[in-house]
């Protein structure tokens, strides 16, 4: 049985009609959408100057690891990867996937890691 069924269930139990239920699981759902925070930083993941993206993480490190796996399924498994991100000091500026392969010297690959801001809700106000 689902939570809203439960909740049906004890709200009919404790005497409330159907429409009361209905009316108060209704300003349930509408006081969860409020709760939703204005904006959220998301994360893509990707190759520097395309617009396909391999993912898009609630998380920086879930976006550098599909990176990171993607970079390694480019080189046989024998080979040595040694992976390190860079980025500038601006907060909002991309992570740069660099790496080592057996030793040698330390070259971009071309995966980046972009925050981006994600509005919970349209405003028009800002868009005129």
């Amino acid at each position: 049985m689902s939570a809203r069924n439960k909740i049906h269930k004890l709200l009919n139990d404790a005497g409330l009609r159907d429409r009361e239920v209905y009316d108060l699981l209704d300003e349930y759902d509408d006081e969860q959408d409020t709760a939703q925070p204005a904006e959220q930083t998301i994360y893509r993941a990707g190759f520097h100057g395309s617009d396909i993206a391999l993912g898009h993480y609630t998380t920086a490190a879930a976006a550098r690891a599909h990176c990171e796996v993607q970079l390694s399924r480019e080189y046989p498994p024998h080979v040595a990867l040694l992976h390190d991100w860079i980025r500038d000091d601006d907060p909002h500026a991309p992570w740069e996937l660099v790496a080592t392969a057996d030793g040698g010297p330390e070259e971009p690959t071309g995966y980046v890691v972009t925050p981006l801001l994600v509005k919970a809700a349209y405003d028009e106000e800002a868009d005129a």
